[in-house]
C-alpha cells in the first residue's frame, strides 16, 4: 500500500506527498507486522530542507513524482 493510499490522498492532487522533492517520514509500528508506517510528517529538499505535511498545498517548486504515476 502506498503512502497516498494510507493517508487517503488522491494521486492527482497537487500536494506535497505527490511531489518528487517530498521525503516521507515513517514510524516503526509493532502492531502491523513489525513494519514501518508513514506518519503525517515529512520534509522537502527543494530549494532547502524544510518541514512539510503530506497534505500541504504544493509550493512553486512542485514537480510530479514519476514513481507514483
Amino acid at each position: 500500500m502506498t503512502t497516498t493510499e494510507r493517508l487517503m490522498i488522491s494521486k492527482e492532487k497537487k500536494v506535497c506527498v505527490n511531489c518528487k522533492y517530498f521525503i516521507q517520514h515513517y514510524i516503526y509500528d509493532k502492531r502491523f507486522n513489525n513494519d514501518f508506517s508513514p506518519c503525517n510528517d515529512g520534509h522537502c529538499v527543494k530549494p532547502r530542507l524544510k518541514n512539510r505535511k503530506p497534505k500541504n498545498k504544493a509550493c512553486e517548486h512542485f514537480e510530479w513524482n514519476q514513481e507514483m504515476t
